[in-house]
């Protein structure tokens, strides 16, 4: 299910709290679009709105899915200016599409480091990546919170080496260390049936 037409008016979707790649992973479609339809230029929540487009663009499953869903939405505005250009309403909307397109475009081109290397074993992000891993291996029947903590494994990025072109956001991007830590984290706050494998795993966070 997608909003039928996302630039009327509506009732804004606030941010989750918290925040969190895990959380934004486990929205369905129709949410996953009101939030990013309520947030497509800052509103009174400056941080949140900040926190939310990084982990957007530091995560590669879910910069891919904003842009589909900006793709979508304009696609059909376009379509609908072409009946009515001077159509107030959309063609507002269709700039803070643009502006949110070229927001997540630029913290990727320039905020995030362009390669996705395995981290090395000593490190914190190491232990982490072989933890998740671990745990991926020894479950047959996951659930859609495994997914999204497998996800990070995968799509999580790290922050580029600060440079000019890098933005005013990327002090607040997530490293991937911090990336991993969260998601055990998140898999853990959300999980109500710990399995055997969920305990080795969490023991990471004790560490």
């Amino acid at each position: 299910m997608t909003i039928g037409a996302p630039w009327e008016r509506h009732d804004p979707t606030p941010i989750p709290e918290p925040c969190t790649a895990t959380v934004l992973r486990l929205l369905p479609q129709a949410e996953f679009e009101g939030l990013l339809r309520s947030n497509l230029v800052p509103g009174s929540d400056r941080l949140g709105f900040q926190e939310l487009w990084m982990l957007l663009a530091f995560n590669d499953d879910l910069a891919n899915r904003c842009f589909d869903v900006l793709e979508d939405w304009l696609d059909r505005v376009d379509q609908l200016l072409l009946v009515d250009p001077e159509s107030p309403r959309p063609r507002k909307f269709r700039r803070m599409c643009d502006d949110a397109w070229n927001r997540l475009t630029k913290a990727r081109d320039v905020d995030v480091k362009p390669d996705h290397g395995t981290p090395a074993p000593h490190t914190t992000a190491g232990q982490f990546a072989q933890g998740i891993a671990e745990h991926r291996a020894r479950l047959t029947d996951p659930t859609e919170l495994d997914d999204a903590l497998w996800a990070a494994l995968t799509h999580a990025r790290d922050r580029a080496r600060r440079s000019r072109e890098t933005t005013k956001a990327w002090q607040s991007a997530p490293v991937l260390t911090t990336q991993l830590i969260d998601a055990v984290a998140e898999h853990r706050r959300l999980n109500p049936d710990r399995r055997p494998a969920d305990n080795e795993l969490y023991a990471l966070l004790r560490g």
